[in-house]
């Protein structure tokens, strides 16, 4: 697939992803104010060339505005979720020395995002089950190729299944305190006649 279009190296997901300044959640809202014209402007208009789409893509939740040719000097403004807003003067500085002071002020710092990088690692790891706010999976039926645990029976003193044969396999799910092996009259019809009634409970 051909890219088109002015630049579009800079739409693309691996320039967009090298950025390296994650804001602090702080920070809500960015303005940027600068000029097209002017040798002292000229870090100020490669930065929102080069670096804004990459502060974008990494800080989806701040919202960028851009005023151009509305001041006589360049500066960006931060507003804070405090109510604070934090100015920074970029008159003759390059767009290097711009992201440096801004990741300096306002960015996270590595250790930070190492933390919550093995944070999001933790939670999304494919063999870990539970609520859905904190795993991909809430039970390992959800895997494909995995058979539903409603289709297992084992036996077990003291609980009933919900449905199978008995000796298909290891059961997952049963109705507490029903069902007898020994005691072959509370079986299985009488577990589903009190399933109503039973607390149902997974055993992984």
């Amino acid at each position: 697939m051909s890219m088109k279009g002015r630049f579009p190296i800079l739409r693309t997901l691996q320039y967009l992803g090298q950025g390296d300044i994650v804001f602090k959640e702080s920070v809500k809202v960015m303005t940027v104010n600068y000029n097209t014209h002017g040798e002292l402007g000229e870090g100020a208009r490669k930065f929102v060339f080069f670096n804004i789409p990459q502060i974008q893509y990494k800080n989806p939740w701040v919202q960028i505005m851009m005023f151009k040719n509305m001041t006589p000097t360049p500066f960006l403004r931060f507003y804070l979720d405090s109510g604070e807003q934090v100015l920074v003067d970029v008159e003759t500085k390059s767009n290097k020395e711009i992201m440096e002071h801004i990741k300096k002020i306002l960015g996270k710092n590595e250790e930070t995002l190492e933390r919550e990088e093995q944070e999001k690692k933790q939670l999304s790891h494919p063999a870990h089950f539970g609520p859905r706010k904190y795993c991909l999976r809430e039970c390992i039926c959800e895997v494909e190729g995995q058979e539903s645990l409603r289709g297992f029976w084992t036996p077990h003193q003291g609980v009933a299944p919900l449905g199978g044969r008995r000796g298909d396999g290891p059961a997952s799910i049963f109705v507490k305190g029903i069902y007898n092996p020994v005691d072959q009259s509370n079986g299985p019809s009488r577990a589903k006649s009190l399933l109503g009634k039973a607390k149902v409970g997974c055993e992984l």
